[in-house]
């Protein structure tokens, strides 16, 4: 078992071993993905500076805003 409790505990009780293991698997490679593509995001909103009279600190929050 991984030595998370909090993130695994639930999913242990609701699927089989077998299913978990597919849910985990997914869970994880998501996360590298979104750290992989979170950086070129970033750099692409920090060279948004002064598009549409914003800096780029406010593209953040526009476009956080706008996909939440």
């Amino acid at each position: 078992m991984i030595e998370t409790p909090d993130l695994t505990e639930p999913p242990d009780r609701w699927y089989k071993r077998s299913e978990a293991q597919k849910r985990y698997s997914f869970f994880f490679s998501s996360t590298s993905l979104a750290g992989a593509f979170g950086g070129l995001l970033a750099t692409a909103i920090g060279k948004m500076g002064g598009v549409g009279g914003y800096s780029s600190w406010r593209w953040v929050f526009i476009i956080g805003e706008f996909i939440v």
